[in-house]
């Protein structure tokens, strides 16, 4: 039974609003220039509401790439300060849609919001937009836009709880590449219990700097930039055959995971379509979110994200690339997928 990956998972958040003088809010993290200091504060608000605002919804999460549209209903529970729980409703053989859920609780994101936050106002220039509804729910408008002046992004707040209502991200044609909107939502008081966590042993000790230099002085691919983004993340996780590296990148609007691990890729193995991308013959899988695997120097990389494709393209072409060798690759374990999401406060 095929079944997508979590694309939406829990982001706890840290306190990122300090309270100024006069009793108000300010920004935790400057605005970059040109960006409207409002829309940064309605974002810090954002961050932190996961850690203050438990609630329970319906979600509609939609993409488009290269094996075409993709849209997916999940059911969400959230309970402040312990984490979040999808439940995606499962498939028959014939793909429809069968009775029971597939559950997947979350753990807290590892990487500090605010360094996300500040990749974000880094990279793009942050300002408002008129004011609209989303499930029947009030929302600021915060439009993330691009150096030549096209919006990346915009992100739909709750007015109330400042909560992420609908997210679109669009390419540089300005055609929406991912989006997710709420169907439903109700905010609630926090229930006296706590979600059951994934098991943090399963992400990996993070890696740091001395390791990451002695694991480049070995000519493994570990730049810190990638297409754009900037690793955020590195994780050394237990493989079946030798360690897989993890590392993970981001712009603090959208969020790739690189691994690589010994191997080589066989054409054959299930969920896996020929592709190119970056110019390069690769495989892909189909869902969400992105899936593209090629080997490359008796290592197999694998290339996940929740970014546009120009995004993924250009990660892509960034690694290394070399002649097919036929093989066994081995088996990411699916909650790998979850750790895209929490790099991200607003998925």
């Amino acid at each position: 039974m095929n079944r997508v990956a979590v694309v939406v998972a829990a982001f706890a958040a840290a306190v990122l609003l300090a309270p100024g003088a006069d009793g108000s809010v300010r920004p935790a993290v400057p605005a970059a220039a040109g960006s409207d200091p409002s829309a940064v504060a309605l974002l810090l608000r954002a961050v932190s509401a996961s850690e203050s605002v438990s609630y329970r919804g319906v979600q509609l999460v939609s993409g488009w790439s290269a094996g075409g549209p993709v849209s997916r209903r999940l059911e969400i529970e959230h309970v402040a300060g312990s984490g979040l729980l999808v439940r995606v409703p499962s498939t028959n053989a014939a793909g429809t849609s069968a009775s029971g859920f597939d559950p997947a609780p979350a753990d807290p994101d590892p990487v500090e919001p605010a360094r996300l936050l500040d990749l974000l106002t880094r990279s793009y220039q942050l300002g408002r937009a008129a004011d609209s509804t989303v499930a029947g729910r009030t929302a600021h408008v915060v439009e993330a836009r691009r150096p030549d002046g096209g919006v990346a992004a915009r992100l739909w707040l709750d007015t109330e709880n400042s909560l992420v209502l609908r997210r679109e991200m669009y390419d540089a044609q300005g055609r929406t590449v991912r989006a997710s909107v709420f169907l439903m939502l109700v905010p609630e008081a926090s229930p006296h219990r706590h979600l059951p966590p994934v098991v943090r042993a399963a992400l990996g000790p993070e890696l740091a700097d001395p390791e990451l230099t002695r694991y480049r002085a070995t000519g493994a691919p570990c730049p810190a930039t990638l297409g754009g983004l900037t690793l955020v993340d590195a994780r050394e996780l237990p493989g079946p055959s030798g360690p897989i590296m993890h590392l993970t990148y981001s712009d603090g609007l959208a969020a790739v995971s690189v691994f690589e691990q010994a191997g080589h890729l066989d054409p054959a193995t299930p969920g896996l379509r020929p592709a190119v991308v970056g110019g390069h013959r690769v495989a892909a899988g189909a869902g969400l979110p992105d899936q593209i695997v090629w080997s490359a120097g008796g290592q197999v990389l694998t290339v996940i994200g929740d970014a546009p494709p120009q995004t993924l393209a250009a990660v892509v072409a960034a690694l290394p690339h070399g002649p097919q060798r036929t093989g066994l690759v081995p088996r990411l374990e699916r909650g790998s997928r979850r750790v895209l999401s929490w790099l991200n406060p607003f998925a």
